[in-house]
């Protein structure tokens, strides 16, 4: 039950046994504050217009890590980035 040579996981530990991507950003207990979720949305207004892709691994990440309330800032920036894009 070691690394795998590519995707590495490790156990998550409000799950026993269960296996999550090893992530980039520290977890965060109990989600994100309100700054933080302004940083989210500015990030994902900046993110929208540039015409940035979703991915689906970094959403995961963004959730693990900041929570419902975070990835919704994420995405409502995000999709409100894309309109500004569209209408500029």
């Amino acid at each position: 039950m070691g690394d795998r040579a590519e995707g590495k996981t490790e156990l998550a530990p409000d799950l026993p046994g269960a296996r999550r991507p090893r992530g980039t950003m520290p977890r965060m207990e109990g989600g994100s504050s309100g700054e933080e979720n302004a940083n989210l949305y500015v990030r994902g207004v900046e993110e929208g217009r540039r015409g940035e892709q979703l991915d689906p691994s970094s959403l995961i990440e963004l959730l693990d890590v900041f929570g419902e309330r975070g990835l919704r800032s994420y995405l409502v920036g995000f999709v409100e980035g894309r309109e500004d894009a569209r209408e500029g």
